[in-house]
């Protein structure tokens, strides 16, 4: 165990110890459900809300040894806790400055990067230059709204900011009152330090050319050429030498995955992130389709900004071996009818009733020569129901396992519907409290009901409910979606240790997504967008059970340029 990993679960032990002296109840493993903020689609009027509680306070040491913590015996009683423990409670102070110091590089990397490589200049140099002046994004003259990360004096654009500052003059340090430029960002800041490097000072344009990486061997020339001649300090060259080894910076010299997101790269890890994207959703859903089919008869439509209809289709969609691609409500997008055409395909369903997908978009598509039916129920949960009935019909039984998932919230049954699209299995939905008559209609014909979800998104009286005629009746649950969707990947692998990386903020990459890992055998990887502590917990993940390919779905509105580099360095994030 690294000394990191016993410094935080000593602390989480010694909490525990102190529990019952506090009057709280005792923790149980099965008490750890999941605590999903309902996200409701825009069929019933109820605007997203994809925040959950407590995301933020979770340390990653206390994640990553859940279940070793929560299975341990009783802590000892206070009087024998030894000194030890209480001072990693000490040592746990530096740690989290050690996280702290890691967000601010993942923060102001893709920056450094973008901007490095329009200059032919060193980005490691640069973050490590911006992590020293502001004492790793601390100080006042880099945070809003004065974005200055590098010192630099004067004003920009008529913009400055007076600050009092030490500067080395004959032998010794001294404190003064200058005026600094004032950014608007750090894109800007950035920019304007890239500038200083590559066209020096109004008496020397190469006053800096020894930082340009054609004049240079590495990063060490060109942090020695700036010392003395950038900042005063002498021992400027060892200190940004120190902090670019520290935290590996030279990973952000090699930027040559920005001219295209789709390159392959030779990693330090032992994966290389691509990426499937298109201009919006349903460009995405069709270059989805063009990564998984050549052609394709068969095709499967869903409307692009409700999930309710599509969330159950994709184990059907497997059975036909058909895409899912999505559409307006009322018109059919170019790029979808684009790519229904590049198929070849001759026949296409529709998925929700004439709220989801109007007749206008049925008459039009009948109309270009394609056969074309409808799965509609009148409600999500019957729609799933009819799903279901098909999917039985199609593999000829009359018994079946089935998933369940919330009607209410999206991320579960995504979770599972790669799993459940390999093994052409029907998910099913439910409410938190209420079971509807349409879903438990097939607990006569169920083996067994697997819950996706804990019981903040399904309760256990619903649970109780769905196994009344002596159905198994399992659980995947976890502190948030995230967990879940960990759990759902630890239980049930992948064929080819591939993982599709999506949002777990948005169901319109995730759905379409789904057909392709299962039809590649692979699985989907949620992700919070642009989040450090969620990027480390789910890439890291990734990393111990051995993945050798991760793609990322989605462009960058989607899935940032940061989180490209966190997929990318995942064993440093």
């Amino acid at each position: 165990m690294s000394k990191k990993s016993f410094l935080f679960k000593s602390a989480l032990l010694l909490s525990l110890a102190l529990l019952p002296l506090m009057g709280s109840p005792q923790v149980h493993a099965e008490t750890l459900e999941e605590s999903e903020v309902p996200v409701l689609d825009q069929e019933e009027g109820i605007e997203s809300n994809p925040q959950e509680p407590g995301l933020e306070e979770v340390p990653l040491e206390a994640v990553e040894q859940e279940e070793e913590v929560l299975a341990a015996p009783a802590a000892a009683a206070p009087e024998e806790v030894s000194y030890e423990v209480i001072y990693a409670e000490k040592e746990d102070i530096e740690v989290e400055d050690i996280d702290t110091h890691n967000e601010f590089i993942n923060d102001i990397a893709p920056q450094a990067t973008t901007v490095a490589k329009n200059n032919n200049l060193y980005a490691s140099v640069m973050i490590a230059q911006a992590t020293l002046e502001t004492g790793y994004g601390a100080s006042f003259l880099s945070q809003s709204p004065n974005h200055n990360l590098f010192g630099i004096k004067g004003n920009y654009n008529g913009q400055s900011v007076t600050v009092e500052t030490s500067e080395y003059v004959d032998g010794q340090w001294i404190r003064v009152r200058e005026a600094f430029k004032k950014y608007p960002n750090y894109q800007t800041s950035f920019g304007d330090n890239a500038d200083k490097l590559r066209n020096g000072v109004a008496w020397d344009a190469n006053y800096y050319r020894g930082t340009w990486r054609e004049n240079t061997n590495s990063y060490r020339d060109a942090t020695q050429w700036l010392t003395g001649r950038y900042a005063t300090d002498p021992a400027y060259n060892t200190k940004l030498n120190n902090l670019i080894e520290r935290y590996k910076l030279t990973r952000f010299d090699d930027y040559a995955y920005l001219d295209n997101p789709m390159i392959q790269l030779t990693l330090p890890v032992s994966y290389t992130p691509d990426r499937i994207y298109g201009d919006n959703r349903y460009s995405n859903a069709a270059s989805i389709s063009q990564a998984a089919y050549t052609q394709a008869d068969h095709v499967f439509l869903s409307n692009g900004d409700k999930f309710a209809d599509a969330l159950t289709g994709t184990p059907l969609a497997a059975l036909h071996n058909a895409p899912l691609l999505l559409t307006y409500e009322d018109r059919l997008p170019e790029a979808t009818l684009n790519e229904i055409n590049r198929l070849s395909a001759n026949r296409i369903t529709l998925l929700g009733g004439r709220a989801s997908i109007a007749l206008s978009v049925e008459n039009d598509l009948r109309g270009q020569g394609f056969t074309v039916s409808r799965i509609g129920g009148a409600d999500r949960y019957a729609q799933a129901a009819l799903v279901a009935e098909e999917i039985l019909r199609l593999k000829n039984v009359s018994r079946s396992d089935f998933f369940i998932a919330s009607g209410d919230a999206f991320p579960d049954a995504l979770s599972i519907a790669s799993t459940a699209a390999a093994k052409r299995l029907p998910i099913l939905l439910t409410r938190e409290y209420f079971v509807p008559p349409v879903t438990l209609a097939f607990s006569n014909r169920a083996a067994s009901f697997t819950i996706i979800g804990g019981e903040a998104t399904i309760s256990s009286s619903a649970a109780n409910r769905l196994g009344q005629n002596n159905v198994r009746v399992n659980r995947f649950a976890g502190s948030d979606r995230y967990a879940v969707n960990r759990r759902i990947i630890e239980h049930y692998g992948t064929q080819n240790d591939r993982l599709y990386v999506v949002s777990g903020d948005h169901f319109s990459d995730a759905l379409p997504a789904s057909v392709l890992a299962a039809r590649r055998g692979g699985a989907l990887l949620f992700v919070r967008n642009n989040h450090t502590l969620n990027l480390r917990l789910q890439l890291r993940f990734a990393l111990e059970k051995d993945i050798e390919r991760l793609t990322l779905i989605g462009g960058p509105h989607t899935l940032s340029a940061r989180t490209l580099y966190s997929a990318r360095y995942a064993a440093y994030v």
